[in-house]
């Protein structure tokens, strides 16, 4: 049996961390929309999340991105759990160039990121999330993540990552691992 284990979960604070998780995420942007088959985009109160098969990129209104990378990683993206809401871009005078009814979805997955690793990246309590699913026999010390456009990082007392790009500061959570299969031992 193949079994498959959520080992890793990982929250992201976005935007300053002593703003509480509601004045960083309201209610209702907590989705991601296709900009292409293999980019999606999710706005925030703070900026935009653009997510492709192995970076994220965390860019605020304000001042210069900041990009999250998995080393030598390529992976499938995936919408998950369509939220059944639309976003409808009537920009000019060509129809033709309009996106109607462009749908929103709660979860993107980067399928086999690595061989036998899959992550999901989500919104939850106001935070960006992503877990790495890790399938038996995969390789853990595969994940790796590089940053770019960003001064400074460091560990916290609690073991969460802090780094600054610009004026802004985005906060890793101390990771998590559990199981969601009992045969996943």
């Amino acid at each position: 049996m193949n079994s498959v284990c959520r080992i890793l979960s990982q929250s992201m604070l976005w935007g300053a961390l002593s703003l509480p998780a509601a004045a960083q995420q309201p209610r209702g942007l907590d989705y991601f929309e296709p900009v292409s088959a293999d980019h999606y985009i999710a706005r925030t109160s703070s900026g935009s999340i653009f997510i492709d098969s192995n970076r994220l990129t965390l860019s605020p209104g304000d001042s210069s991105p900041a990009m999250i990378e998995w080393t030598d990683a390529r992976g499938d993206l995936q919408a998950m759990a369509p939220t059944g809401g639309v976003t409808n871009y009537i920009l000019g005078q060509d129809p033709a160039s309009w996106r109607i009814g462009v749908p929103h979805f709660q979860r993107v997955r980067s399928r086999n990121l690595y061989q036998g690793i899959t992550a999901e990246y989500y919104f939850a309590g106001g935070r960006l999330e992503f877990d790495l699913i890790i399938a038996a026999g995969a390789n853990t010390a595969s994940p790796k993540l590089r940053f770019s456009g960003v001064d400074s990082r460091t560990i916290t007392q609690d073991g969460s990552l802090l780094i600054r790009a610009g004026q802004q500061e985005y906060g890793f959570h101390r990771p998590e691992a559990y199981q969601i299969a009992p045969e996943c031992v």
